[in-house]
């Protein structure tokens, strides 16, 4: 019964797929509920005087955009390749 329950459960644990909690897809999923839950809210507010029409959603990838920052010549090189970039560009 031992050896079934581990060989099940390497299987389980092999198989499963990440939850990818990181890259465009889960930061722009975080700044979705953050963006739920300061609604009407000083917090939105402030926000909003912040990032002007860019929503939390659009702008939690702003920092992986701006690791293709070239440092010498402060240009994007990644223009076109990311498309989430697009708002930054």
């Amino acid at each position: 019964m031992r050896l079934l329950t581990s060989v099940v459960t390497c299987v389980v644990v092999l198989l499963c797929t990440p939850c990818k909690a990181y890259g465009p897809d889960g930061h722009h999923t975080i700044g979705a509920i953050a963006g739920h839950l300061i609604a009407g809210t000083n917090a939105e507010q402030q926000v909003h005087a912040l990032l002007g029409p860019l929503t939390l959603e659009q702008a939690a990838v702003w920092a992986d955009c701006a690791k293709g920052v070239d440092e010498k010549t402060l240009k994007y090189r990644g223009a076109g390749k990311y498309h989430e970039c697009a708002v930054f560009e």
